[in-house]
């Protein structure tokens, strides 16, 4: 593989990651920085850990760091967006609960290459253009869209402006809070908090989703503990439930007086739309 020296006596090398072996041609040296083009490539995280497993320095002054970039896509975007994208809003640097490590994840699109977009402005409509053929491509490409290929419900998703970066624009103590529940024990189950505000002028009210509570292999009791917990802090007016938690299985309780016993919460069951919506 190529390789750069600097007159210091620096040193960059160029290598791949083209196979599940090929870390092992890292082991046991010591990169104080690793650049990797296209981390979405990687096609799992335990290969991208294997390989960072070598990001490391004795020189002092010198700390070890890693860089990635890549677009949305890729046989490795589902890792790359839990790892890097949904833990924090986009420039807030976060430590991963799991390792420890500090990270950070910065949005780019063409824009913030004005070099590119005045020596090559045909790439630009050759990006605009993938609207017309590929849409999920378009959004994850021109965008730098991470909610696409991924199967989700709402294709109409964009975290710029569908997310509101700090506090509510309104006191949440003015607004009437509810819950509403997603159940789930293999696949997950997630409960919602929104806050719904009064109208304004124009008759308009706006809904803030300000807190998720996801998680998989709990049992109902588990759950309403939980719930009766934060509810203590922050009561909502009630509690919104689909249909199956109101259906009795095993000659268990439902799942909703299961809720009700514990919380003391109100609860209210929302229509279905279409069977199995």
């Amino acid at each position: 593989p190529a390789e750069i020296r600097f007159p210091s006596g620096a040193l960059n090398r160029t290598g791949h990651l083209k196979d599940r072996q090929s870390y092992g041609k890292y082991i046991g040296q010591e990169f104080q920085k690793i650049l990797i083009e296209e981390l979405t490539l990687i096609p799992d995280e335990l290969m991208y850990t294997q390989l960072i497993g070598s990001a490391r320095s004795t020189v002092p002054g010198l700390r070890p760091q890693v860089f990635a970039t890549t677009n949305p896509g890729n046989i490795g975007h589902g890792w790359v967006k839990k790892r890097f994208v949904s833990p924090a809003p986009r420039n807030w640097p976060f430590v991963n609960p799991k390792t420890g490590r500090k990270a950070i994840f910065i949005p780019a699109k063409i824009e913030d290459n004005p070099k590119l977009m005045e020596a090559d402005p045909d790439y630009v409509h050759l990006l605009e253009g993938l609207r017309e053929t590929d849409e999920q491509l378009w959004k994850a490409w021109r965008l730098g869209n991470w909610d696409v290929f991924i199967g989700q419900k709402f294709t109409e998703w964009n975290y710029d402006i569908h997310t509101y970066p700090g506090a509510m624009d309104y006191p949440i103590e003015l607004c009437m809070r509810i819950m509403c529940f997603d159940w789930g024990y293999t696949a997950p189950g997630v409960m919602l908090w929104l806050a719904i505000t009064p109208e304004n002028a124009y008759g308009v009210r706006r809904v803030y989703c300000y807190r998720e509570l996801w998680q998989i292999k709990k049992q109902p009791e588990e759950w309403a503990v939980q719930l009766a917990k934060i509810n203590a802090i922050d009561p909502v007016r009630y509690m919104a439930l689909p249909h199956d938690c109101f259906v009795q299985t095993q000659g268990r309780q439902t799942i909703a007086d299961t809720f009700h016993t514990i919380t003391k919460i109100p609860i209210r069951q929302m229509p279905t739309l279409a069977r199995n919506a």
